[in-house]
C-alpha cells in the first residue's frame, strides 16, 4: 500500500488456463514486529473490491487476467495476463460435445441440478435480507468448483435456459401459467449474480458467458417483439374502419398468434418464431391486410434487434470477453446464428416484395406513430445493417466455406438496393457498399452520380464531388486510403479485384471510352484486363500509346480491319481506316525517332512507313473516285476493287453529256486515282510481290483513257498525214 505495509500479488490456478486472476493483499510486519494480519483475498469484481483499491483493479475478460495499479509505486502499471488456450482434453468449450459423450452430459445434468437447487436457496436468503455475497458462499455446492470449467459452463447455460422457459415450461403450456418475460429476465440476472458472488463465475468459459448473455438478450428481444407486433395490430385495427378489412386483419392476427405464443413461452427459440411470422406474411401476399402485417413484422423485427443490442451495450453482469473482431470470438452471438441470419436475409426479400409501395408513399402515419424511432425507412436501414454485418462475420468466421460467402454476397445484392430505394439516401447506400465491398453497388451508385464527380472546367465555381468519384477509389490502394480494403476484396461472381471489376462493368455495358478514361488511374490493371477481354483487343493500341510502346501500337493499328465501335462483323469503314492509318503514321514517326542508332529498328520503322503511305494512297484514291456520291458509311475497298471502280468512272465520265464542261477534268481525276492505285501495286513488286499485276493495272487505266479520248485521237490522225497515228486503223490505235 501507500505506507509500504502491504504487498499485492496476482496469480491463477495451476493447469487452468484462461481462469481469471485472483488478487491477494499480503500485510507486512509493523516496525519489525509480527505480521499485522493474514492473507486477504480480493476478487476482481467491482462489487467486492475493497474501497482502498476500488477503481485500481481492471478485469480483462478476453485474456483472463487483470491490470494492477497502485499509488505506492511498488507495482504501478504492472499488467498481469494469462492468455487462454485450448484445454488439453480436446478443446471443450461451452458446448457439451466432448470426447466423453454421455458421461459428460450426465455430469452436466448433475451440476445443473446442484446449481438450480442452490440458486433457489440463495434467492430465498437474499429475499429474507441476507447479503448477496455471504448468501452465495453459504449455499454454493462443492461441485461448482470441482467440475471442469466446460461442464460448469454447460450447466450454467442449461440452468439459464430452464429459467428462460419459465422453469420447465413445455410445448402446449399456456403463456398465462408461466412467469412473464420480465420476471424470467430478472431470474436470469439473479442466477448470474449468484455465480459471481459464489466465485464460480470466474470459472465459466468465455463461450459459456456468451451463451448466458445471449439468453438475456433473447428474453429482452422476445418481450420487445411481442409488444411491438401487438401494438402495431392494435393501431391498424383502429385506423382501418372498413369491416371487411378489419375481418381480414383479425384473421391474420389469429394466424400469427401461435408464433407470438412460442416467442413468449420459448424466447430462446426466437429466430424460429420470427421465421413463422414471416411465413404467415409470405403465405398471404394478396391479403388486404398484408401491408399491415408487413409493417408489424418489420417494426417488430427492428424493435427486437434494438432491444438485443441495447441489452448488449448496457450489459454489466455477464463480463463477456471483449473482441474487436466479432469473427474471432469463441462462438458467434445469437444475432449472428444461422437461423437469425436467415430471418434477416428473408426480411430483405419481403421488404423488396411488400415495402416498395410504402416507401414510395412515405406514409406520414408511420412517421407520426413511431415515437421518434424513425419510420419504415429507418427500420429498413437497421435491418439491412444487421443482415450485412451478420453475414460478413459469418463469412469471415468460415473463410473456406463457399456457401457462407455466397450468402453474404446475396445479402449485399439485396440490401444495398433497398438503401437506395424510394426515400433512400445514395450517400448511405454508397457507404454501406464500400464497407461491405459490394463492388457492383459501388460502381452503379458512382456511375449514376458521374455528373457530380466529373471535372466541370477550370472556371466552374463548383468542384467535383469526390464522394462518388470512382477515380479516387481506383487510385486509393495505399494503407491510409479509406478504399484500400476494396482493393483487397474479390467479387464473388466474376472473381475480379476492384479495378478490373470496374473496367469490366463498363465494358459489359458498351462504355468503352470510360474504360480507358478510368484506366488512367490503374495503367497496369488496364493493360492486364485488355489482354484478357477479346472485346478490347482491337483497342489495345490505346494503352500502348499511353505507355510509350509506339512500335507495338503501330503494328496493332495497321492490323485493325474491323469497326472499333459497334458491330464487328462488317469491315471497317473508310473513315475508320483513315483514322487508324493516320494514327499509325504519327505513332510510327515517334517509333522511328526513338530508334536512335538501332539500324534494325529504324529499318522496320521505314518499312512500316511505306505500308502506311500505301494505305493512305488507297484511301485518298477512294475518296477521289467516290466524290459527290459519298454517304459517310462507305466501306474501305481494296486495290483491285478500286481499279475496277476507276475504270467504271472513266467510262461513265466519257459517255455522259458534258453539260457543265468538266467531263474531261473528272476523267483526269479518275485516271490519276487509278494510276495511284497502280503505283501501290508496283511498289508491292519492289517489296517482293507480283509486279505484273501493277503493270497490267496501269496499262488498263491508260487504255480506258485512250478510249475515252478516242475522238481526239481520230482528229489528230485526219489532220496530219505525217502523224504516225494517222496511218493506223482504229483497232491498231487502241
Amino acid at each position: 500500500g501507500g505506507d509500504g505495509r502491504a504487498a499485492y500479488a496476482a496469480f491463477a490456478p495451476r493447469g487452468e488456463s484462461g481462469e481469471p486472476v485472483t488478487v491477494c493483499a499480503v500485510p507486512l510486519a509493523n516496525d519489525g514486529g509480527d505480521i499485522a494480519g493474514g492473507l486477504r483475498e480480493v476478487e476482481l469484481f467491482s462489487d467486492v473490491v475493497p474501497g482502498a483499491v476500488r477503481g485500481t483493479l481492471g478485469p480483462d475478460g478476453l485474456d483472463g487476467g487483470c491490470v494492477l495499479l497502485s499509488t505506492s509505486g511498488l507495482i504501478a502499471g504492472t499488467s498481469v495476463r494469462f492468455r487462454s488456450s485450448a484445454p488439453a482434453d480436446g478443446g471443450r468449450g461451452a458446448a457439451c460435445d466432448s470426447e466423453d459423450g454421455a458421461a459428460d452430459e450426465e455430469e452436466v445434468r448433475a451440476v445443473r441440478s446442484h446449481l438450480l437447487s442452490s440458486f433457489r436457496q440463495y434467492a430465498r436468503r437474499v429475499g429474507d435480507g441476507a447479503a448477496p455475497a455471504s448468501a452465495a458462499r453459504s449455499v454454493a455446492p462443492p461441485s461448482l468448483g470441482a467440475c471442469h470449467p466446460s461442464v460448469l459452463s454447460c450447466a450454467a447455460a442449461a440452468a439459464s435456459a430452464e429459467l428462460a422457459s419459465g422453469g420447465g415450461t413445455r410445448r402446449g403450456t399456456s403463456a398465462s401459467s408461466s412467469p412473464s418475460l420480465g420476471t424470467r429476465l430478472a431470474a436470469h440476472v439473479d442466477l448470474v449474480n449468484y455465480l459471481r458472488h459464489s466465485g464460480a463465475y470466474r470459472r465459466v468459459t468465455p463461450a459459456g458467458r456468451i451463451a448466458l448473455a445471449d439468453h438475456a438478450e433473447m428474453i429482452a428481444a422476445a418481450g420487445a417483439l411481442l409488444s411491438e407486433v401487438r401494438d402495431a395490430f392494435a393501431a391498424s385495427a383502429v385506423a382501418d374502419g372498413d369491416p371487411a378489412a378489419s375481418a381480414e386483419l383479425a384473421r391474420l392476427r389469429r394466424e400469427v398468434a401461435p408464433a407470438l405464443g412460442d416467442a413468449e413461452l420459448r424466447p430462446l427459440e426466437l429466430p424460429s418464431s420470427l421465421a413463422r411470422l414471416q411465413g404467415v406474411l409470405s403465405d398471404n401476399p394478396d391479403s388486404a391486410a398484408a401491408p399491415a402485417l408487413f409493417a408489424a413484422v418489420t417494426s417488430g423485427l427492428r424493435r427486437c434487434l434494438g432491444a438485443a443490442f441495447l441489452c448488449r451495450h448496457e450489459d454489466r453482469v455477464h463480463d463477456v470477453p471483449a473482441c474487436r473482431w466479432p469473427e474471432l470470438a469463441p462462438v458467434p452471438r445469437w444475432t449472428e446464428s444461422g437461423g437469425m441470419l436467415d430471418v434477416l436475409t428473408d426480411q430483405l426479400g419481403l421488404i423488396g416484395r411488400f415495402g416498395g409501395a410504402a416507401l414510395s408513399a412515405e406514409d406520414e402515419a408511420v412517421e407520426e406513430e413511431d415515437d421518434g424511432e424513425g419510420g419504415l425507412r429507418r427500420q429498413v436501414e437497421d435491418i439491412v445493417a444487421a443482415a450485412l454485418a451478420g453475414r460478413r462475420d459469418a463469412a469471415a468466421r468460415r473463410p473456406d466455406d463457399p456457401d457462407a460467402a455466397s450468402r453474404y454476397d446475396d445479402a449485399k445484392s439485396a440490401g444495398v438496393p433497398l438503401l437506395r430505394g424510394p426515400g433512400g439516401d445514395d450517400s448511405s447506400a454508397l457507404a454501406s457498399a464500400v464497407e461491405h465491398c459490394h463492388l457492383g453497388g459501388v460502381v452503379e451508385i458512382c456511375r449514376d452520380h458521374r455528373s457530380e464527380w466529373r471535372d466541370r472546367g477550370r472556371y466552374s465555381p463548383v468542384g467535383p464531388n469526390e464522394e462518388y468519384d470512382l477515380r479516387v477509389m481506383m487510385s486509393g490502394t495505399g494503407d491510409g486510403s479509406p478504399y484500400s480494403h476494396l482493393h483487397r476484396s474479390i467479387d464473388l461472381r466474376t472473381g475480379l479485384a476492384f479495378n478490373p471489376f470496374v473496367l469490366r462493368w463498363h465494358a459489359d455495358r458498351g462504355l468503352i471510352p470510360e474504360v480507358f478514361e478510368l484506366g488512367r488511374q490503374c495503367p497496369n490493371d488496364l493493360t492486364r484486363y485488355i489482354r484478357g477481354d477479346a472485346r478490347l483487343s482491337d483497342l489495345s493500341w490505346v494503352q500502348d500509346l499511353r505507355t510509350g510502346g509506339h512500335e507495338t501500337a503501330t503494328a496493332k493499328l495497321l492490323a485493325v480491319d474491323v469497326p472499333l465501335l459497334g458491330e464487328t462483323d462488317s469491315p471497317a469503314s473508310l473513315w475508320e481506316r483513315d483514322q487508324m492509318r493516320s494514327l499509325a503514321k504519327l505513332s510510327n514517326k515517334l517509333a522511328r525517332s526513338r530508334a536512335g542508332g538501332d539500324a534494325a529498328r529504324a529499318a522496320a520503322a521505314d518499312k512500316r512507313a511505306d505500308l502506311i503511305e500505301d494505305d493512305l494512297t488507297l484511301i485518298s484514291a477512294q475518296r477521289m473516285l467516290q466524290r459527290g456520291t459519298e454517304t459517310g458509311t462507305e466501306v474501305a475497298l481494296g486495290a483491285e476493287s478500286l481499279l475496277s471502280l476507276a475504270r467504271e468512272k472513266i467510262q461513265s465520265a466519257s459517255s455522259s453529256a458534258d453539260e457543265d464542261g468538266d467531263a474531261r477534268e473528272r476523267t483526269k481525276a479518275y485516271a490519276v486515282s487509278g494510276l495511284a492505285v497502280s503505283s501501290v501495286l508496283l511498289r508491292g513488286e519492289e517489296a517482293g510481290g507480283d509486279g505484273a499485276s501493277g503493270r497490267d493495272a496501269a496499262a488498263s487505266i491508260w487504255a480506258e483513257c485512250v478510249l475515252a479520248d478516242l475522238d481526239a485521237w481520230r482528229s489528230a490522225s485526219s489532220d496530219s498525214s505525217d502523224d504516225p497515228a494517222g496511218r493506223l486503223s482504229e483497232e491498231e490505235l487502241v
